[in-house]
């Protein structure tokens, strides 16, 4: 069973995209602000995956509630910040607002066929 994370900063960051934002200045405020916010979310991706022992190879494990969580930088606590499934081929995706210094991952509860597992949290600093 393994179970990976990746996160992702698309679209681009907020410097290279806050002069093209303030350029068009007839931009409703809400639309600015609310684009900002969109360029600071980060896409979490990742897969779960389990082991044919038949084949002798891994599968994505498909249609699979998983849980996004978070800890933060001197806390020992992941907390979770929502549950996704996985689609048919065990893929995961979805975004979140990185606010402060800490550890994202996804965590699987299992089931009575397949153990539990949570990927290794990758760090995130918020600047």
């Amino acid at each position: 069973m393994t179970l990976r994370l990746r996160l992702t900063d698309e679209p681009p960051n907020l410097l290279h995209e806050l002069p093209h934002l303030l350029a068009h200045d007839q931009l409703p405020l809400i639309e600015l602000v609310q684009s900002l916010f969109e360029l600071l979310d980060k896409h979490v991706t990742g897969a779960l995956t389990r082991a044919s022992w038949d084949a002798g190879k891994y599968y994505g494990y498909g249609t699979q509630s998983v849980k996004l969580q978070f800890r933060k930088k001197d806390s020992s606590t992941y907390t979770t910040l929502k549950t996704i499934k996985t689609d048919s081929a065990g893929n995961l995706k979805t975004t979140t607002t990185a606010t402060v210094d800490g550890y994202f991952r996804y965590s699987f509860a299992g089931t009575s066929t397949t153990s539990t597992v949570s990927a290794t949290g990758d760090y995130v600093d918020v600047q």
